[in-house]
């Protein structure tokens, strides 16, 4: 079973951003079989972009965090 934490990892890289990569590409927004996606393209404004996260250490931060609270 996978869980994706999106919203506690965003949280976290509010406080330490060493949890993800980071990297400027030109992307735009594009509908892609029904979904939306945003794709590459050399005509479109840079953004920052979280490109890989470091799972194993922001899973141990969040459950050190969680752990506490109780």
């Amino acid at each position: 079973t996978v869980a994706f934490l999106h919203d506690p990892l965003a949280l976290a890289v509010v406080f330490d951003r060493s949890f993800i990569t980071m990297q400027r590409l030109c992307l735009q927004p594009a509908i892609v079989d029904g979904s939306f996606r945003l794709v590459p393209s050399t005509d479109a404004r840079e953004l920052e972009v979280a490109v890989a996260v470091d799972a194993p250490r922001f899973v141990e931060f969040l459950l050190q965090r969680l752990l506490r609270l109780s």
